[in-house]
């Protein structure tokens, strides 16, 4: 597994969009992947990031939010 994931964080698009769950996994060769968990298999990468800024970025502009302990939908 040297090429491996070595973290992922969760990222939840805001509820009132339809609180769509995605992924950023960084892996040990230095890539950060965007990843759709919902595709078949074990998930879709869709975008791939040579920074953890640049990653962030991706998730902002797309609206998503990372999550950060429980979240309660209103």
């Amino acid at each position: 597994m040297a090429n491996g994931p070595l973290w992922i964080e969760v990222f939840l698009e805001h509820p009132s969009q339809g609180a769509v769950v995605m992924l950023l996994r960084y892996r040990a060769s230095g890539i950060y992947e965007i990843i759709n968990p919902h595709r078949p298999g074990l998930g879709v990468v869709v975008a791939t990031c040579d920074t953890y800024d640049e990653a962030k970025t991706w998730f902002t502009d797309e609206e998503f939010d990372l999550v950060e302990g429980r979240w309660m939908i209103e």
